[in-house]
């Protein structure tokens, strides 16, 4: 099989592989089989791994909504008011249940995030990122330096490779 790329050589792999998505961040899938080009690293799944790879997704997206505070969730009444229609038209729309809104499940009554609900009347799209979200204005990063442990502030965006470069940065500049 040829690499839609470069037109390299597919080679089947199993294994881990690490995803990076806008919404979610960074999340693996272990023990799963794909193809891998040769020449330009190239990633192919099968049908039935893409549907594995989806729950993975979905999975750490209701862990990273899970999180955050019951105050910041809407019913969908209130949700028919910010959008200008029914409270049935809020559960048959095709792009909210698709999952366009935030939503979480509290037992057996869907509940949306009113920033999200606010982005997709705006936008038409209410997802945004949740990498971060709801931890404050930034990260904390504590070193101990000479037994004293002080706090650095680091931009909420950081990804976490950023934060360990700047860890190392740091030990550089202190050693």
């Amino acid at each position: 099989m040829r690499c839609y790329e470069c037109n390299g050589s597919l080679v089947k792999q199993t294994g881990s592989v690490t995803f990076n998505d806008t919404f979610v961040g960074k999340y693996s899938v272990d023990n799963i089989s794909y193809l891998k080009c040769d020449c330009c690293g190239e990633l192919a799944f099968p049908a039935g791994v893409s549907t594995v790879i989806d729950g993975a997704k979905k999975n750490k997206l209701q862990r990273l909504i899970g999180r955050l505070p019951v105050s910041e969730f809407i019913t969908a009444t209130e949700v028919a008011s910010i959008l200008g229609i029914s409270r049935q038209a809020v559960h048959k729309h095709r792009r909210i249940s698709r999952g366009f809104v935030h939503t979480f499940m509290n037992g057996a009554k869907i509940l949306y995030h009113k920033k999200s609900v606010e982005l997709f009347r705006d936008t038409g799209d209410g997802r945004f990122s949740l990498v971060g979200y709801g931890t404050g204005a930034s990260w904390g990063v504590y070193r101990v330096i000479d037994g004293e442990r002080k706090k650095m502030t680091v931009p909420q965006d950081w990804e976490i490779e950023k934060v360990n470069s700047l860890d190392s940065h740091l030990e550089e500049g202190l050693g």
